[in-house]
């Protein structure tokens, strides 16, 4: 907006209009009229009127600095209030996922130990390791397959497994 279009506004005491504009278009007439006239009169008609937009200007921008900074505060404080109750929320959250995490976590743990202490093969060991460990020696000391496998009352099939071991 220009100049005369401001000085407009101000002769027929359009306030509504003025206020209207922005501060730095006020501003900016403020200084543009400071410098294009003289204003060493006193009275003249557009010293007045430079007055009127001075203290309009003033107005504005006193109620306009204080009411936007108040609702400013009082937007920023809610918002506060909201961030901090979905902060709560997410922390009771965030606690009963770690509770929920340690429970699977030793589930885990039971399962892996469970399958560390199964067998390699699909079916449970019949024969512990010192058991195996004695068919191994009695066939290394020159018995045959059948002689060890009726001594221990086992199959030759299960001799041969023990000694692939």
């Amino acid at each position: 907006m220009d100049l005369k279009e401001i000085m407009q506004m101000a002769k027929a005491g359009n306030r509504a209009g003025l206020a209207a504009l922005p501060k730095d278009s006020l501003v900016e007439a403020v200084i543009m009229l400071n410098r294009r006239y003289n204003l060493e009169k006193a009275n003249s008609p557009l010293n007045k009127q430079l007055e009127a937009v001075e203290k309009l200007q003033l107005d504005i921008i006193n109620k306009t600095d204080i009411g936007w900074f108040n609702s400013r505060i009082n937007d920023m404080e809610r918002q506060l209030i909201e961030t901090e109750k979905e902060r709560d929320k997410l922390q009771e959250k965030n606690e009963e996922l770690d509770e929920m995490l340690q429970c699977l976590q030793d589930r885990l743990d039971e399962l892996e130990q469970g399958l560390a202490d199964m067998p390699k093969a699909g079916r449970p060991e019949k024969y512990d390791a010192d058991f195996r460990a004695k068919v191994k020696a009695y066939y290394n000391d020159g018995h045959t397959y059948r002689g060890t496998a009726d001594f221990f009352k086992i199959s030759t099939n299960t001799v041969g497994r023990i000694l692939k071991e």
